[in-house]
């Protein structure tokens, strides 16, 4: 029998997004996901987008999920590590935060960003997309991301203990200092959005 993807039901099996929208918060409540990594995924995640591209994508997550529980994270150089080549691959990033003067809402189209800070602590910026007020940098294909300003937004602690994930719909703005200026260190997992 087939589900109204046109994949079959088994492909689909514990597939919340062909339930209910409580289904989705439940799948999402529980993090099975995030298998043996115990940090909390922030509430601002977009939960069926999250479900929608996780069910569509399982491997991909799964690889993502398993690098940042890896207990050898925060020993890790700095740089680029391919974990499925383009497909997935994460930015291990070390910085010092800045005055909200100083951040730019960002965006990008063709990944998904897992952010997490490895140490320390910082604010991020959080709009939609559509929210957009005026273009900074317009979009370099070649860097992956457009810079600009957006009409309103909020702003999420981030820290060790949660995790963010933006979607191309998800403006963003990372790096802003909590409290006073710090050294941080991150990793941005992206996933190739298709």
């Amino acid at each position: 029998m087939s589900s109204i993807s046109g994949k079959s039901d088994s492909h689909n099996s514990g597939n919340p997004l062909y339930e209910t929208d409580e289904s989705v918060n439940i799948w999402f409540e529980k993090a099975a996901f995030l298998g043996s990594w115990a940090v909390k995924p922030d509430n601002s995640i977009n939960r069926k987008a999250f479900a929608r591209h996780y069910f569509s994508n399982r491997e991909r997550w799964a690889k993502a999920f398993e690098f940042l529980g890896s207990p050898e994270l925060a020993a890790l150089e700095t740089g680029r590590y391919d974990l499925d080549g383009d497909n997935v691959f994460v930015m291990i990033s070390e910085y010092n935060t800045v005055d909200p003067e100083d951040a730019k809402f960002e965006a990008h189209r063709k990944y998904i960003d897992i952010q997490y800070l490895i140490r320390g602590s910082e604010l991020i910026g959080i709009a939609p997309y559509e929210t957009l007020d005026s273009i900074l940098h317009p979009y370099d294909p070649e860097r992956e991301v457009e810079f600009f300003t957006v009409k309103a937004g909020e702003m999420k602690l981030a820290n060790p203990s949660n995790f963010f994930i933006f979607f191309p719909e998800d403006a963003h703005m990372p790096q802003v200092k909590d409290g006073k200026k710090a050294m941080v260190r991150k990793a941005v997992v992206k996933l190739k959005f298709d």
